[in-house]
């Protein structure tokens, strides 16, 4: 007996990502481009650092072969919106690395963090974020927008 299956792209794709851990890119390159997270537990975590929680995932973006990770800090785990100011310990992070190689970092000059739950550990950490990124090396002109960020991610420390 034979058995033959086949998929898509896009069954392979939501395989292996999380809708929970996502957000919309418009902006070099990008237009209403969705980055997915990997669909592991060892892909997303939040901890905390001292008096700073720490909020990251890894996944993949729209175009093939291209992964990214993004890291969130806050200066509490109290639910609420914090505004990003590196001064208050709210930031935004992002670097893409390309098929060919190329590795992008980005931070936010603008945007925000919302936690909506700070779970023990072992438990969860969910929120949203959205931010303008740019370049280090040009901080003056935004290169992308982030929006409809979101995250459910399980509290390591």
């Amino acid at each position: 007996m034979v058995l033959l299956t086949s998929c898509t792209k896009e069954q392979i794709i939501n395989a292996v990502s999380n809708e929970d851990n996502s957000f919309t890119v418009n902006g070099s390159g990008y237009t209403a481009a969705t980055f997915k997270g990997y669909d592991l537990d060892t892909a997303s975590r939040a901890q905390m650092s001292d008096t700073t929680a720490i909020i990251g995932f890894s996944g993949f973006t729209n175009t093939t072969g291209e992964v990214f990770v993004i890291g969130l800090t806050c200066g509490t785990t109290t639910p609420g919106t914090y505004t990003v100011n590196a001064l208050n310990g709210t930031t935004i992070s992002l670097v893409t690395r390309s098929t060919t190689g190329t590795t992008r970092t980005l931070t936010a000059t603008s945007g925000t963090v919302s936690i909506s739950e700070w779970g023990a550990v072992g438990g969860v950490v969910k929120g949203t974020f959205s931010g303008s990124m740019v370049l280090p090396t040009d901080v003056t002109a935004p290169v992308l927008e982030i929006t409809n960020g979101k995250f459910d991610v399980k509290r390591a420390s």
